[in-house]
């Protein structure tokens, strides 16, 4: 359920920016409707899909998207204020943070760290709305699927063409688009108008009684027509733009854009088929189109299928098109690729990100929210950090470094303190300083207080210098979960201070783990002994590094625990 929502993020986030770029991209088309030409009013489109099926792109200055983040950050910015004024004033409760906002916890460890989770409050709402898209989504494939099915099952009682004199007006218009691919004809009576089908397989089918009733030259410019898809790979832009139809089903913005992608499809066609037989056969391939339209009568659609003919405002286009088609127009000049590459540049790129954005999912701004108002959210609960050794139990010694394991894990577990603290949670630290606590007493502390979590910091020892890596351990407890908080730990500090997963480890016996009434895991934040580890261990900012590694596994815990 997590991934569905994390996938319906970013298709979220693609559908807005796609339906953001498709304004100006028909506003540029309707404005230069009669100076471009009709295979660059189509290739246009796919900018759109491109947009809608890659959810990551490069940062530009020039990005359109410059203009809208600005605006979102400002925005945002006011929220913040609003938010802040309510906290001050005691009128936001856990509850209503919950209900109504999103909040990102993951906080800067070093430059490439992503941020690792990004929820909005309401999950069940948005578990609900991320099942209705996947349910649609895969509505729309199983809608294909029945289609091609469909097809593929009427097809197969078609007959194959053999009529010599067919064949040889299609091999002419094989040998006309040079295409050396075996490409069969099939006629039946399934079809409303002439199309190809088929993707690796291409095959032409053809309306029995049209077939009947088309002369020669209509004959010849319906298969060259038909031919000219294939010859374009217009059959992969079809594709694409079912596949982006089905994920952004939900968008009425795509529906539109593909339905106009699809008439310029057949323009482009038409232009290329021109461009082949030249100005001369103009009129004739008009008149032909024309001849068409008193045949056909729209009882069925095949909307997937490229074909000849569809009865609908585009005819006007076709006509318009195919009157005043000029020989070379079909082309692309360098201008046209300077200006694709201009355009492109704007639209496909992504607004570039401030400092404080980079922990951020990139560009998915509609799911941004403030660290500075988490505080209210974890202010009842209350977390025991227990260094562990202390005074004459030194826990592991590296001699040559002149480093011990108690010295290590106190400096680590004030310096967690203070994250939590300022996140807003109650702390307990089990000893401030170089003194012996028993295992027990830890244990006592922890019940007595009503902990909502026990963490136990180690660093550990091993004979094997090059023994290495992070590991978690819990003990096992009735209607305690200790495994899922030692899991979110461990795979925090792995991620963040890339090193070696050593795995979580059930120790029932342990008196820290067993006697403790919460959720309790102890871990070793590496081993002493190894010579990089322990050079490691006696810098500062490593030190540092573990401390707030810790902290966003403990903010992962508990935003997993107050959101079930």
């Amino acid at each position: 359920m997590d991934m569905i929502f994390i996938v319906f993020s970013l298709i979220l986030n693609s559908s807005l920016q796609a339906s953001i770029v498709a304004l100006p991209i028909i506003a540029l088309k309707s404005f230069f409707s009669n100076i471009i030409n009709a295979r660059i009013h189509y290739i246009l489109w796919f900018l759109i899909l491109i947009r809608l099926l890659i959810p990551f792109f490069p940062e530009s200055d020039l990005s359109l998207f410059n203009i809208f983040q600005t605006q979102i950050l400002d925005t945002e910015s006011d929220f913040e204020k609003t938010i802040s004024i309510h906290t001050i004033n005691g009128k936001l409760d856990q509850k209503e943070f919950y209900e109504n906002q999103y909040f990102d916890t993951h906080n800067k460890i070093n430059e490439n760290n992503l941020m690792k989770q990004s929820k909005k409050i309401n999950v069940m709402s948005l578990k609900i709305i991320s099942s209705i898209w996947f349910i649609g989504f895969l509505f729309m494939i199983l809608l294909i699927l029945k289609s091609i099915v469909r097809i593929k099952s009427k097809t197969k009682y078609f007959n194959k063409v053999v009529d010599r004199n067919i064949l040889t007006i299609f091999d002419k218009c094989k040998e006309k688009l040079e295409i050396q691919k075996e490409i069969s004809i099939y006629t039946g009576n399934y079809f409303e108008s002439p199309c190809i089908f088929g993707i690796f397989n291409p095959c032409i089918y053809y309306p029995q009684n049209m077939l009947a009733e088309t002369n020669n030259k209509e004959l010849y410019h319906v298969l060259l027509h038909e031919l000219a898809h294939y010859k374009r790979k217009d059959h992969f832009g079809n594709l694409l733009g079912l596949l982006a139809l089905s994920i952004h089903w939900f968008n009425p913005i795509v529906w539109i854009c593909i339905k106009r992608m699809r008439q310029d499809r057949e323009l482009a066609c038409d232009s290329y088929v021109l461009e082949v037989i030249g100005e001369k056969e103009a009129i004739s391939y008009g008149n032909t189109i024309i001849e068409f339209l008193k045949h056909f009568s729209l009882s069925k659609k095949q909307s997937n299928l490229l074909i000849f003919y569809k009865p609908n405002n585009q005819f006007e286009r076709r006509i318009k098109m195919i009157k005043n088609f000029k020989k070379g127009s079909y082309k692309i000049s360098i201008a046209s690729i300077i200006f694709f590459i201009i355009i492109g540049t704007f639209i496909l790129t992504n607004a570039v990100t401030g400092e404080n954005d980079k922990n951020l999912i990139p560009q998915n701004n509609s799911i941004k929210t403030m660290n500075k108002i988490t505080k209210s959210i974890y202010k009842d609960k209350l977390i025991i950090i227990d260094p562990a050794h202390g005074e004459h139990d030194p826990g592991s010694i590296n001699t040559k470094l002149e480093l011990k394991e108690k010295d290590i894990v106190l400096d680590v577990a004030l310096r967690l303190r203070k994250l939590l603290e300022n996140t807003g949670f109650k702390v307990y630290i089990t000893r401030e300083d170089d003194k012996y606590i028993t295992l027990q007493e830890r244990a006592d502390m922890a019940n007595k207080l009503k902990a909502d979590a026990f963490l136990s910091i180690h660093v550990f020892a091993d004979s094997n210098i090059s023994e290495e890596g992070v590991h978690v351990s819990y003990s096992p407890k009735e209607n305690i979960d200790s495994k899922t908080f030692a899991s979110i730990t461990k795979n925090s500090l792995v991620q963040d201070l890339n090193t070696t997963d050593k795995g979580i480890i059930e120790k029932p016996n342990l008196v820290v783990l067993k006697n403790t009434q919460m959720p309790a895991i102890s871990l070793s934040l590496g081993y002493l002994t190894n010579p990089r580890e322990g050079e490691l261990f006696g810098q500062d900012e490593y030190k540092q590094n573990c401390a707030e590694s810790i902290h966003n596994g403990l903010i992962e815990y508990f935003n997993k625990v107050l959101t079930k």
